[in-house]
């Protein structure tokens, strides 16, 4: 077991960055904070076209939460900035006409490539509105990896990302 017995801490120009005693430490004219990434995204935009038998990837033109400034409504994707462990989540709502035996999931992709997803499958076809939801625990290089989310429908027909706040999120952060 190691011990260090300090009084004051300094920068390398020899400033007081802060002082030590009785075992509280005070700092010296500066918050130390650990960095703040968080974001939840809405779909407000109108409900949003699916394309049959491949990955669509769903987009979210609101902004509810952005600090660190980390998501992107241009191209719909969360690039964190700060190395580490991320909560990510999403939740939609498709609804419409689905057919017999059509199988839908929605994903959080991790630089395109499908990270999580959640399935379903509607066995006897009608008009539904069915919510999706999906999370994970992801790591983030800080720098290049992104995250965004994609629907999948393999169907008789494809219903549309049903528009709303309270239908359609993608939201995480750092942990």
């Amino acid at each position: 077991m190691s011990v260090v017995r300090v009084n004051q801490l300094q920068d390398t120009s020899t400033n007081v960055a802060a002082n030590v005693s009785g075992g509280v430490v005070t700092f010296s004219n500066r918050i130390i904070q650990p960095a703040k990434i968080a974001f939840k995204a809405g779909k407000t935009d109108g409900n949003q076209s699916i394309s049959n038998s491949s990955l669509t990837q769903v987009t979210f033109n609101s902004i509810l939460l952005n600090d660190g400034s980390c998501y992107s409504t241009g191209n719909n994707r969360f690039t964190p900035n700060v190395a580490g462990n991320y909560f990510l989540y999403t939740a939609l709502q498709l609804t419409g006409v689905f057919g017999d035996n059509a199988t839908y999931y929605i994903t959080i992709r991790k630089n395109g490539s499908v990270e999580v997803y959640n399935e379903n499958k509607v066995w006897e076809g009608g008009s539904f509105s069915l919510t999706r939801s999906a999370s994970s625990l992801c790591t983030a290089n800080g720098s290049s990896d992104y995250f965004d989310i994609a629907v999948f429908v393999n169907g008789s027909s494809t219903p549309p990302v049903r528009s709303g706040f309270a239908f359609t999120q993608f939201g995480g952060y750092l942990i």
